[in-house]
């Protein structure tokens, strides 16, 4: 037995709810997590929302971090571990 199930999704409640405050202290945590877990010389970046997403950012701010994130996709690897 088949049942046709319809939604519509709620574009502006949806777009609302991705760059609210509540979000963006989500994806901040997330980017302190991973520049902690990729070690010394990481860092997060101040990021605000774009046109319908929260961002965050995390960089490699000393030339070591730079070097060690090319050789080794170190910050890569941090955001795997990562769980919200």
């Amino acid at each position: 037995m088949s049942s046709d199930v319809r939604f519509k999704l709620d574009l502006r409640g949806l777009n609302a709810l991705m760059k609210s405050g509540e979000m963006q202290s989500i994806i901040n945590g997330a980017a302190g997590q991973i520049a902690s877990r990729a070690g010394d010389g990481y860092e997060t970046e101040s990021a605000h929302p774009i046109s319908f997403v929260a961002i965050g950012s995390v960089r490699a701010a000393s030339w070591e971090a730079r070097r060690d994130n090319n050789k080794n996709a170190t910050l890569e690897k941090a955001a795997g571990g990562v769980r919200i």
